[in-house]
């Protein structure tokens, strides 16, 4: 038995009728017949070694057969491996080729035990086998900021049929939604809206508007600089404490812009899901809690992706589509007591209030997305969840970091759920972001202020694909490190 090695093997009853070997550490079997076996592969991938590969005579060619290979592929994605080398019996050459396998150097063994050196990509593997394995080529795993993919019982629920806003069905779902957002978030009531975010916003205005006092907006990122474009849009009167994209105001720069602006609230993004920043919520608690300034939040990418008290906040603004896991279209606004009591002017769709009665909704709500909302909401374990996100982002950043390429933002100001990473100049992030979709992999890179800056993102909202997270490094690191051209 070799050691070393992962077995996968097929049985049917007591018997084995077929058997593959993965080898991931070094030295392979190959390393002591081949010198310098590295300057043969594909460079920049994380090589394995398949061994022993035998299927009964009578069943070569058939369900056994590809179904290790799946079996294999699952396992080289989950460890990041993304490229396999195997020592090929000379008799079975048309096999191996027709599985996409490359040959290269010289045979070795003896006479009577010939063997071809030979390595296979991921890719090819999927491109010659992968409609036979169970695997579309371009099959999609989304690690974008949104939309996100849904769990089978969110995309139910949404296919349910149309019914009134006024049904008790309706009401229920309407119901079930607002206490998971109560849950987890701690703000005693929300108003669910046909909308983006950018709607949410606007009613998050509306609400500040209706102070009748300055403030502050707080903007490092291009969500920052739209919520600054919300103030100007409302005619709020405030001021606008800047700073560089990827990077925070301290806390002595906020509490001597909320002092000088006389400031009685102070409007911010939790998470700027443009570089991946998580502000401190705390440092911005005792900035406002010295000047007696309320406290507005984007949490648009914060929420449902980290453990989120906003004790302290007393308006927020969120939406359906991102960490919250459900399809996009709804937005969201958590509020205080205290919030709810502003009764401001303008369009009475922006009424806050009117949106918070229990028993009833002021406007036509569209009935699958809100019963989408409510099985998110209250079929996801979220401690489970935010594990979840952690050990990805920690197992992307650790994956990629062995080879020096960092995100935009790391350390304790790093948002675990959105990873923004800098394309080298050389190279373009369109060409770096469509080779990963050719891999597979969905990410974001087509918003405008992605592309003026050369800028990939990584995310995990929604249901993303834990066990694709090593795969989806390799895949980046390639990407990065392929020269131009």
């Amino acid at each position: 038995m070799e050691s070393g090695c992962t077995f996968i093997v097929a049985r049917q009853g007591d018997s084995v009728i077929g058997m593959l070997a993965l080898r991931a550490e070094r030295p392979f079997s190959l390393d002591g017949k081949l010198e310098r076996l590295d300057q043969y592969l594909p460079a920049g991938r994380k090589p394995c070694e398949i061994r022993l590969l035998a299927v009964e005579a009578n069943r070569r060619g058939g369900v056994v057969l590809r179904g290790l290979l799946r079996q294999l592929v699952d396992e080289c994605d989950r460890r990041g491996f993304d490229v396999a080398v195997m020592s090929a019996t000379t008799r079975q050459l048309q096999l191996y080729s027709h599985l996409g396998c490359v040959p290269f150097a010289h045979p070795v063994g003896t006479a009577d035990a010939l063997f071809q050196p030979m390595y296979i990509t991921r890719e090819r593997l999927i491109e010659h086998a992968g409609p036979s394995l169970g695997i579309v080529h371009g099959a999609r795993h989304c690690f974008s900021t949104g939309p996100v993919a849904q769990a089978p019982a969110v995309a139910r629920a949404m296919a349910r049929p149309l019914v009134s806003h006024r049904s008790e069905a309706f009401l229920a779902d309407l119901n079930r939604a607002r206490a998971g957002l109560a849950a987890i978030t701690g703000m005693p009531h929300a108003a669910i809206l046909a909308g983006s975010g950018t709607l949410a916003n606007d009613m998050v205005a509306a609400q500040l508007g209706a102070t009748g006092a300055p403030g502050v907006v707080i903007a490092d990122g291009e969500f920052g600089e739209r919520l600054a474009d919300h103030a100007n849009r409302h005619r709020l009167p405030h001021r606008v404490l800047r700073a560089p994209w990827g990077q925070s105001p301290t806390p002595a720069e906020l509490r001597d812009a909320l002092k000088a602006a006389s400031a009685k609230w102070v409007w911010g993004v939790h998470c700027e899901t443009s570089t991946g920043v998580l502000h401190d919520l705390d440092a911005l608690r005792e900035a406002a809690s010295a000047t007696g300034a309320w406290i507005a939040l984007d949490a648009m990418s914060s929420v449902g992706t980290i453990p989120l008290d906003l004790r302290g906040v007393q308006i927020a603004a969120m939406s359906s589509g991102k960490g919250l896991g459900a399809p996009p279209g709804l937005a969201i606004v958590a509020a205080t007591d205290e919030a709810m009591a502003l009764r401001p002017g303008g369009p009475r769709y922006l009424d806050l209030a009117a949106h918070v009665r229990t028993d009833a909704v002021p406007f036509t709500q569209p009935s699958p997305l809100i019963a989408a909302l409510a099985e998110a909401l209250s079929g996801t374990d979220w401690e489970r969840r935010y594990d979840a996100v952690r050990g990805a982002d920690a197992l992307l950043r650790s994956a990629l970091a062995e080879h020096g390429i960092t995100p935009l933002v790391g350390g304790p100001a790093a948002s675990p759920a959105v990873a923004t990473w800098v394309v080298p100049a050389s190279r373009r992030s369109s060409d770096v972001a469509e080779s990963l979709e050719h891999d597979g992999f969905e990410l974001g890179w087509r918003s405008q202020y992605l592309m003026d800056r050369n800028w990939i993102q990584t995310a995990f909202m929604g249901d993303f694909p834990r066990a694709q997270v090593a795969a989806l490094a390799a895949a980046l690191r390639r990407a990065l490190a392929r020269p131009a051209g």
